[in-house]
C-alpha cells in the first residue's frame, strides 16, 4: 500500500478552509436573499400591494429542497447542481418580489448567480486535490468502474466505486433497472496492490441471472481485507489506491502496507 500519514497535511487543512469559506459565503448570500424577500413580502402585505404573497411559493420550494440537497454535501461532483437547484426558487422569489422594476430584477438575478459560482469554485477546489490529499478531505470520492460493457442510454445507475469514511461501496448495473452492490469496510483492509488483470483472475463480480463479470484488460486495484481479496477495475487504479490508502490510515490510525 502507498505510504500515508495518519494525520491530514497542512495543505489539506488549507484547502478545506478555502472550501468552507466559499460555502459560508454562498450560504450567507442565499440567506440574505431569503430574508430580503421575506421582508418585501411582509411589507407588501402590510401595504396591501397586489401579488405580495407571490414569492412565498418558491421560498417554500427552496425550504423543501434544502433537506435532500443537504444529504449531498459529501459529494463535490453534485455541489454545483445542488446549489443551482436551491438558488433557482430563491431567484424566482426575488424576481417576483421586486418586479416589474428592471434594475432590481437584474440585480436579483445576478445576486442569485453569485452563490452558484461560489459553490462551483468550492467543488473545483475539492476536485483538484491530489489523490493522496483527496483521501483526507471529508468528502466521498467516486471512481468509475471499467466493466467492459457498453453503457446503456438513460440509465441512472453508473458503474462506480464510492469511497466514504466507512467503506468502499461498489455499484454495478444489473438487469434493466437494478444494480449489484457490495462494500469493503475500511477498518478491515490489510493491504492493496495495483497490477495488470490476467486470465487467471476469473470473475471479479457475480450478478445473479447474468454472465460472470470478468475484469477488462488493463491495470486493476487489488484490495485485501482480513477475509477476502477484491479486484476493482477502476479508472486510474494507482490514484484511487493512494486515496484509499490515506483514508484507511485515518480510519485505522495506522499506515497499512
Amino acid at each position: 500500500m502507498h505510504s500515508s500519514s495518519t494525520t491530514p497535511s497542512p495543505a489539506v487543512h488549507a484547502r478545506l478552509r478555502r472550501i468552507h469559506l466559499l460555502f459560508r459565503a454562498a450560504l450567507s448570500v442565499l440567506l440574505l436573499l431569503f430574508l430580503v424577500v421575506i421582508g418585501l413580502v411582509a411589507a407588501g402585505i402590510a401595504t396591501g400591494r397586489p401579488g405580495a404573497v407571490g414569492p412565498v411559493a418558491p421560498l417554500v420550494v427552496a425550504v423543501l429542497l434544502a433537506v435532500p440537497i443537504q444529504r449531498r454535501r459529501r459529494r463535490p461532483a453534485a455541489w454545483t447542481l445542488c446549489a443551482a437547484a436551491l438558488a433557482l426558487p430563491i431567484g424566482v422569489a426575488c424576481v417576483l418580489a421586486v418586479a416589474p422594476a428592471p434594475g432590481p430584477v437584474a440585480a436579483a438575478l445576478l445576486a442569485t448567480l453569485l452563490p452558484v459560482g461560489l459553490v462551483a469554485a468550492a467543488a473545483h477546489l475539492a476536485g483538484r486535490a491530489s489523490p493522496t490529499d483527496a483521501g483526507a478531505l471529508p468528502f466521498d470520492v467516486v471512481a468509475a468502474i471499467r466493466t467492459g460493457r457498453r453503457p446503456r442510454p438513460r440509465r441512472p445507475i453508473v458503474d462506480n466505486a464510492t469511497l466514504t469514511f466507512a467503506d468502499i461501496v461498489v455499484t454495478v448495473r444489473a438487469g434493466r433497472t437494478g444494480a449489484a452492490q457490495f462494500s469493503i469496510a475500511l477498518a478491515r483492509i490489510r493491504g492493496m496492490a495495483v497490477r495488470e488483470a490476467t486470465e487467471r483472475d476469473g470473475p471479479w463480480l457475480s450478478i445473479p441471472g447474468e454472465p460472470a463479470v470478468l475484469p477488462p484488460a488493463g491495470a486493476v486495484l487489488v484490495v485485501y481485507d482480513d477475509r477476502h481479496t477484491y479486484l476493482l477495475p477502476v479508472h486510474d487504479p494507482a490514484g484511487f489506491a493512494a486515496t484509499v490508502s490515506t483514508r484507511v490510515a485515518l480510519v485505522q490510525g495506522t499506515v497499512v502496507t
